[in-house]
C-alpha cells in the first residue's frame, strides 16, 4: 500500500475540504433558486386561482399571465422574472392607490358578503350585453379598427415633433398646468412623480403645477414638495359640494349599492366613487385650474420611462388636438352596466352635440347599440380644459350626474372621458402619444421603435397594448 508523507497527507485533506465546502455552496444556491423560482411560481397561480374568490377582475388583465406562459413555455432567467413581476404588479394594483384604502373603506369592509339582489341582476345583465356584434348601417363614423389605439397616431402630424434623438429649445409656453389629486400619505409617491415629469421634461419648462384634496394640505406637506422643483406651485382644497353626496341621490341606495359591490374591485368604495365624480365633472373648474388652457394629470407613484423631448402641450396646440393619451385598455362591465344606455339617452336629448366625425368606432363595433368597453386611461392624459367647462361637455357630465351612476353602480372617470370624446370630438381632435413612456401599476406604455427606445428604459414587451 501506498504512503504518503505528512505534507502530502495534508494537501490531500485540504483539497478534499475545500471541494467539500465548494460542492455545499452550489449546491445551496441551486437549491435557492429552485425555491425562489417555485415561489414565483406559486404566486402566479395564485393570483389567478384566488382571483374569483378575492375580488371581480377585467379578463383582459386576468389573461396577461396566459399570454406571457405562452410565449415562454418553460420560463427562465428574464423571461421568468419578467412574469413575476406582471403578477407582483397586478397583485400590487388592487392595493396601490391612497384613493381605495381609507377609513370609510375599511368600516365598509365588514358588511356581509351580497346575496343575490343587485349583484346577481347587474351580473346577469352584462352577460346579456353583446360584447360584439356585426357591424349596422349607423350614421355615426367608425374606425377601421376600434381598438388599436395608433388609430389616433397621424404620421405627418407625427413629423413635425422634434426627432427624440435631439434636444429641442422651447419656443414659447402655452397655458398649460400640471394637476395631481392626492393625500398627504401620498408624499414620497407624489414627489417620485414630480421628479420624474421634472427630470424628463419640465426642467426646461417650468411649467406650474396644481395639487387638490378634499382635506387642506400642512405647511410641511407643501414645503416638502415645493423642495422638488423650482415651477410654481398651488395648493387647492376641493369644495365640499364637489366631495359630497348631491341632493337627488339616496344614500341608503348609494350604501346598497356599495354592499353588492363589495367582490367588485374597488366596489365597496365611498370615497373612489367622490373620486371619480370629481374627477369626471369638476376638477377643471376648481378656481386654481380656471385660468389654464391645457391640463397634464399626473397621479402619485407613476413613472415616465422616456426623455420628452419636445413640449406635448405646445404639440396640442399647434395641430389642433383636444385629448391625448398613451395607454387605452377595457372597463370591468359589472362596474357600468347602466352607462352605455344613458349615454344613449343623451345622444337622443341632445343630437347637436354629437361630433361629425367622431370616433364612435372606438367605443363601439355595431354603430352605437352597445359599448366596447374601451377607453382610454385618464390616470396620464393632456386635454383642454376648455372643451371640458364647454356646454357640450358639461351637458354630457349633469346628464350623467342625474342618472346617479356614480354612487348606485361604479361609473369610473376614465370610461366618462373616453366616450365623451369618441362623441363629443372629431377623430382628429384626440391623439396617442405612443413616445411618451409611462408606467402606472401594472400597465405599461413603452414606444418600440428603435429611434425612441434610444431615450427609454423601459421594455416594449410588457406593452398592454
Amino acid at each position: 500500500m501506498r504512503s504518503f508523507g505528512p505534507m502530502k497527507r495534508q494537501g490531500i485533506i485540504a483539497t478534499a475540504i475545500s471541494t467539500l465546502i465548494l460542492y455545499t455552496v452550489v449546491a445551496s444556491y441551486r437549491h435557492r433558486v429552485a425555491s425562489t423560482m417555485g415561489f414565483l411560481q406559486q404566486s402566479r397561480l395564485t393570483v389567478v386561482a384566488e382571483s374569483e374568490d378575492f375580488v371581480h377582475l377585467p379578463r383582459q388583465i386576468m389573461t396577461i399571465s396566459v399570454q406571457r406562459t405562452a410565449r415562454h413555455s418553460t420560463p427562465s432567467g428574464d423571461a421568468f422574472f419578467k412574469e413575476g413581476q406582471q403578477q407582483l404588479q397586478f397583485e400590487n394594483r388592487v392595493s396601490s392607490s391612497s384613493w381605495k384604502v381609507d377609513e370609510d373603506l375599511r368600516a365598509e369592509e365588514t358588511l356581509e358578503k351580497p346575496r343575490g339582489g343587485n349583484a346577481v341582476a347587474v351580473e346577469a345583465a352584462a352577460a346579456e350585453a353583446p360584447m360584439a356584434q356585426k357591424d349596422k348601417p349607423s350614421l355615426f363614423t367608425k374606425t377601421s379598427d376600434p381598438i388599436d389605439p395608433s388609430t389616433f397616431l397621424d404620421t405627418q402630424e407625427r413629423s413635425s415633433l422634434p426627432p427624440n434623438t435631439q434636444r429641442s429649445e422651447p419656443k414659447h409656453k402655452v397655458n398649460a398646468v400640471f394637476v395631481m389629486l392626492l393625500r398627504e400619505k401620498d408624499l414620497y409617491g407624489a414627489k417620485e412623480a414630480i421628479r420624474q415629469i421634472e427630470d424628463r421634461f419640465n426642467h426646461r419648462y417650468g411649467y406650474p403645477y396644481v395639487f387638490l384634496n378634499e382635506k387642506p394640505f400642512s405647511e410641511m406637506f407643501k414645503d416638502s414638495l415645493r423642495a422638488i422643483s423650482k415651477s410654481e406651485m398651488k395648493f387647492g382644497l376641493i369644495p365640499t359640494e364637489h366631495w359630497s353626496y348631491p341632493s337627488w341621490i339616496s344614500k341608503e341606495r348609494a350604501a346598497e349599492a356599495r354592499k353588492s359591490m363589495k367582490k367588485i374591485i374597488y366596489g365597496w368604495s365611498q370615497s373612489y366613487r367622490h373620486m371619480c365624480r370629481y374627477q369626471s365633472g369638476f376638477f377643471f373648474q376648481h378656481e386654481l385650474m380656471l385660468p389654464y388652457d391645457y391640463y397634464w394629470r399626473i397621479e402619485p407613484d407613476v413613472r415616465y420611462s422616456c426623455d420628452i423631448d419636445f413640449d406635448p402641450f405646445l404639440f396640442m396646440h399647434e395641430n389642433n388636438k383636444t385629448y391625448a393619451f398613451t395607454v387605452s385598455l377595457k372597463e370591468y362591465p359589472l362596474t357600468i352596466p347602466t352607462l352605455w344606455n344613458t349615454t344613449k339617452e343623451f345622444m337622443e336629448k341632445y343630437p347637436q352635440y354629437i361630433a361629425k366625425n367622431n370616433a364612435l368606432g372606438f367605443i363601439s363595433n355595431d354603430g352605437g347599440e352597445s359599448y366596447n368597453y374601451c377607453h382610454f386611461w385618464s390616470n396620464f392624459e393632456i386635454a383642454d380644459a376648455r372643451w371640458m367647462r364647454s356646454e357640450a361637455y358639461q351637458k354630457y357630465f349633469e346628464h350623467l350626474d342625474q342618472a346617479g351612476g356614480f354612487f348606485y353602480e361604479r361609473w369610473g372617470d376614465a370610461p366618462v372621458h373616453s366616450i365623451a370624446a369618441a362623441l363629443l370630438l372629431s377623430r382628429d381632435q384626440i391623439h396617442f402619444f405612443r413616445e411618451i413612456g409611462y408606467f402606472h401599476n401594472p400597465f405599461h406604455n413603452c414606444p418600440a421603435e428603435p429611434e425612441l427606445q434610444a431615450k427609454c428604459h423601459c421594455d416594449p414587451d410588457l406593452n398592454i397594448m
